[in-house]
């Protein structure tokens, strides 16, 4: 059977022991076939193989990602990205220099930024104010756990005197019981991303894992869709051919296979069914529907959960205070029961492993309804 294609005169790491290094290889089917000397190939070739000339270059297996938001990921790609950047001076030029590029812009949302990017200095509204005082501006951590937003920004939200928040979600509040400019986890900043145009849809798999509550129009689906197209040209461009999700819903899947089913063979992935602390057992009935997505290309296997926040944030839970702080972050699981009360700044608080068992066994019986 001819080979559907070929890559020639290539530098190949095959990391097999037996074979380390090729010059050529042959692809049938979706799968490898063979890999060996450009003469050996060469001879697999049929009048209908693509033939490809890698110059040279480096050819390896494609890289499998462990950890992805694909659908904000790709948003995020047309945003201003602060990765890098750690002096105010920095920072307020590129942030301004962003503002008169995308004036129509309901907020201006910046991305990648490191915890200190004014220099060590706090990140409050003032300091972003100094910034930007006359239109909504946010930015957003690079780990995604954090936002600092300008007080244009707080007011358009609605956040700017406080707001209640679910367990593990905060706005930050200073003494004269206005908000500080620092939203800690999704819940917090979900109302300053529903003023961005896609209105936080590609953040819905990460802080809630349920579908948009008003059905997107076909131009809203449209741009979502090519969104993630973007994603995953972006991911093959970097040699990624598979991606595990870190987020979902059935909206992304139903997006993902739409893509698929247009021809867009570019990346195989997976996407969870995401559950909340706060979400009743019988939600993980939503596994059987996205269970259906069970293909080579597309597939969802899992549920994803929170135990607790981040470091950098001071939201991950802790056994000891955070240096100058009394606080040991905060648990998103429910703690298990003690024989004895302890101390609540001791590590008593682990995440129950009954409740965890639970929750894994109800959506078994899920994927089998």
């Amino acid at each position: 059977m001819a080979a559907d294609l070929i890559i020639l005169n290539g530098h190949l790491k095959t990391f097999d022991p037996a074979r380390p290094r090729a010059t050529a290889l042959a692809i049938t089917d979706g799968r490898i076939t063979a890999v060996g000397d450009e003469s050996d190939i060469r001879a697999l070739a049929g009048s209908d193989t693509r033939m490809i000339d890698a110059q040279g270059g480096t050819v390896l297996p494609g890289f499998i990602e462990s950890h992805i938001h694909l659908f904000s990921g790709a948003v995020e790609l047309d945003l201003l990205n602060l990765a890098g950047i750690s002096r105010t001076n920095d920072a307020a030029r590129l942030i301004r220099q962003r503002a008169e590029t995308d004036a129509d812009a309901q907020i201006l949302l910046a991305v990648g930024a490191e915890y200190g990017l004014l220099g060590g200095a706090p990140i409050t509204r003032h300091a972003l104010d100094e910034i930007l005082p006359d239109r909504p501006m946010a930015v957003m951590a690079a780990d995604h756990h954090t936002v600092w937003a300008n007080t244009p920004a707080l007011t358009l939200a609605g956040l700017l005197h406080g707001a209640g928040m679910p367990q593990g979600a905060t706005v930050e509040m200073a003494d004269d019981g206005t908000a500080t400019g620092a939203l800690f986890e999704f819940p917090a900043f979900m109302p300053l991303l529903a003023h961005m145009p896609t209105g936080g849809r590609e953040y819905l798999g990460l802080t809630t894992g349920r579908d948009p509550d008003t059905a997107p129009d076909a131009a809203a689906r449209a741009n979502d869709k090519a969104a993630i197209l973007r994603g995953l040209n972006h991911l093959a461009e970097n040699g990624i051919t598979s991606f595990h999700n870190m987020d979902g819903n059935l909206y992304q899947l139903q997006l993902l296979q739409e893509l698929l089913d247009e021809g867009h063979f570019i990346a195989r992935g997976e996407v969870p069914m995401h559950m909340l602390n706060t979400d009743p057992l019988d939600r993980l009935a939503e596994t059987a529907e996205m269970g259906r997505y069970n293909s080579e290309w597309l597939w969802s296997r899992r549920v994803k959960l929170f135990a607790d926040g981040v470091l950098d944030s001071g939201t991950a839970l802790m056994c000891e205070p955070y240096p100058g702080s009394d606080a040991i972050g905060q648990q998103i699981l429910s703690p298990r029961s003690h024989e004895r009360a302890g101390d609540p700044r001791r590590c008593d608080g682990a995440p129950s492993l009954s409740t965890l068992r639970r929750l894994w066994r109800s959506a078994a019986s899920a994927r089998c309804l």
